[in-house]
């Protein structure tokens, strides 16, 4: 009897332990599932490959674009040259200085390039926009392009796909001299004229902005001329308001020098205005 009872509790507890063991196998997969994924994720992150830098072949691309539309595509010279990430996704802006010969006798004339790229890895550009002042008219847009795009996130806005904000163009400064003329200035019909009558150096009448009251003024030996160093503001008057701005490489007259390193210069019609000695090489 007593051996029977045994017989009979041992096969409760063999039936109790085959019904929890599905709950014990069911509980190590959910753990196991749950550990696979936290193990997964950091992958994952690790995995995402970072932007590509896109300096080094923006600049390449505008060498080889603006070397391509100046004179002397072989012999071309660079300078100064900055890269600006846009506000449009995988765009550059690359601006400096070329000189469009390679000879010491012309001079570096600005030039800004734009160069969109297209997606994947390693991507090449897609569409390139270049401009050199080489001419009048060149140098007008470049001084637009200088100013809207030589930043961080310049150029036009984007608000979505294929809508863009472009933010307007301050106003472009008037009367520059042309750069293929910067060296030697042509003379107009009226500075013939004057040439003809007066040979002896113009007299210029007092400038309303700058009178010799509040400026004091010394005049300098005829023939003593100035270059910038670099495209340069002109001012009305010492510490004066700015004018305009006048290029890097135009052959200006100096007309008079003023305390503090200041000279007025122009061409041989007139005066133009002011502009500090620092900016200036002075013949």
């Amino acid at each position: 009897m007593q051996a029977t009872d045994r017989l009979k509790r041992e096969a409760r507890t063999r039936r109790g332990r085959r019904g929890h063991a599905p709950g014990f196998l069911a509980l190590a997969a959910v753990t196991a599932v749950a550990l696979a994924g936290c193990k997964e994720q950091p992958r994952q992150q690790a995995a995402k490959p970072p932007p590509p830098d896109l300096t080094a072949k923006a600049e390449a691309a505008a060498r080889e674009a603006v070397a391509a539309g100046v004179r002397a595509p072989a012999e071309a010279t660079f300078r100064a040259i900055q890269t600006w990430r846009q506000a449009i996704p995988r765009t550059v802006a690359v601006c400096g200085q070329v000189n469009p010969t390679g000879s010491a006798a012309d001079p570096f004339v600005p030039f800004v390039a734009v160069i969109e790229f297209g997606g994947g890895r390693d991507p090449s550009p897609i569409h390139i926009e270049q401009h050199a002042a080489t001419t009048n008219v060149e140098a007008t847009r470049v001084y637009g392009e200088m100013v809207a795009r030589c930043l961080d996130d310049g150029g036009p806005r984007p608000l979505g796909p294929h809508h863009f904000i472009t933010e307007p163009l301050p106003p472009m400064p008037d009367g520059l001299p042309r750069p293929e003329q910067a060296a030697n200035p042509l003379p107009t019909p009226r500075q013939a004229q004057v040439y003809a009558t007066t040979p002896a150096p113009v007299v210029r009448a007092p400038v309303e902005t700058a009178p010799a009251a509040t400026v004091a003024t010394m005049e300098v030996p005829p023939g003593e001329t100035a270059v910038p160093r670099q495209n340069v503001n002109l001012h009305t008057e010492p510490h004066g308001p700015v004018s305009r701005v006048v290029p890097k490489g135009a052959e200006l007259r100096v007309f008079a020098q003023a305390a503090g390193g200041w000279y007025e210069v122009g061409d041989e019609a007139g005066p133009w205005g002011w502009i500090h000695g620092t900016m200036l090489d002075v013949h």
